[in-house]
């Protein structure tokens, strides 16, 4: 073929995807992963029990074309800011997966931070020998809270 002819089947934006995906592949191998660069899934039913890969992987040029274009389908959701942002101020957009179904994991650990802090004693947020949170007191009710442990009047104002 000739030069025109290439230069009609391979356009300036696929040369710069090739270049790309080599110096992500290369970038990868240098970080130690050697030959088995995995993709990320596009299986939806793996939401839950999705293997956790490491951010170098995940924002690999390949894993983020994947990402939008299953977004643009309506397969996952993307996440706009975060490490994949190629700015590195939060001036761009991150394009890393999010999945549809809320993680089931992450919900039962934050029920159980809810019935933790509900369930400490009320000891905890009282000082010792009152009744109440003095947080919540009125500058007032403080003050005669300090009187009657016998805080001379000098302290107190």
């Amino acid at each position: 073929p000739s030069e025109e002819e290439i230069r009609k089947l391979v356009l300036p934006e696929d040369c710069c995807a090739f270049y790309s995906m080599q110096y992500a592949e290369q970038r990868l191998k240098d970080a130690g992963y050697g030959k088995s660069i995995k993709n990320v899934s596009d299986d939806e039913d793996e939401d839950d029990s999705e293997k956790i890969l490491d951010d170098e992987v995940r924002i690999a040029p390949w894993n983020l074309t994947r990402t939008f274009f299953n977004a643009l389908r309506g397969k996952c959701q993307l996440e706009i800011n975060g490490i994949a942002d190629p700015t590195g101020v939060s001036e761009g957009y991150s394009y890393l997966r999010v999945p549809n179904k809320p993680s089931i994991k992450g919900s039962k650990e934050k029920v159980e931070k809810v019935e933790k802090k509900s369930a400490e004693p009320k000891s905890t947020r009282t000082v010792m020998g009152t009744d109440s949170d003095l947080r919540r007191l009125t500058l007032k009710t403080a003050r005669g809270v300090l009187r009657d442990f016998k805080i001379p009047e000098e302290k107190i104002n």
